[in-house]
């Protein structure tokens, strides 16, 4: 059996990444950054002589628009940043009628005790503790009206949120 990929997409738009930092006396680096994508024209044509259709901010595809800002702060041994995630309302025409979905937006926090700084040694270099909550306010992603399949299904659309809620960890690294 021959397969043979006959459809076509073409995408444009604009990635986002800036950053700035600066020292603030006896508080520390302050820094915000932002990071993202906008699509101004996502079409697909699913044929050689098909119909082609604008894709974006339909389920299944890429969302128009996605950003990631954040604000940190350094001081010494510590290091930390808070995210600010968004993604942009979107339609799911796998629902009949056609449904509305909300945009999602979620804020993570991150904080890194570097020992290397606040022990210097051979032993202490490179040995970093980090505490992460992904998801703070335990958000819910918007809910989503997905046929249960292999690809999906369970109220919410795997490609743009996740359902597993607020997640802590603490890890405990070594660079050798």
């Amino acid at each position: 059996m021959l397969f043979r990929s006959l459809g076509r997409t073409r995408a444009a738009g604009f990635d986002l990444q800036s950053g700035y930092s600066w020292q603030v006396p006896q508080v520390g680096t302050l820094s915000v950054g932002l990071t993202g994508s906008y699509f101004t024209k996502y079409d697909v044509r699913f044929t050689p002589t098909g119909t082609t259709f604008d894709e974006r901010n339909i389920i299944g595809f890429p969302p128009a628009l996605r950003l990631r800002g954040n604000l940190g702060w350094m001081q010494g041994p510590f290091n930390s940043r808070i995210f600010v995630n968004f993604v942009n309302s979107y339609t799911n025409t796998e629902a009949t009628p056609a449904q509305s979905v909300d945009s999602y937006t979620t804020v993570d926090f991150n904080l890194v005790y570097d020992f290397g700084i606040a022990y210097p040694s051979p032993a202490t270099k490179d040995l970093q503790l980090t505490f992460n909550v992904l998801n703070v306010a335990n958000k819910t992603p918007p809910f989503v009206s997905i046929p249960i399949s292999p690809n999906g299904g369970g109220g919410f659309d795997p490609n743009v949120a996740s359902p597993i809620g607020r997640m802590i960890s603490v890890q405990l690294q070594k660079k050798f």
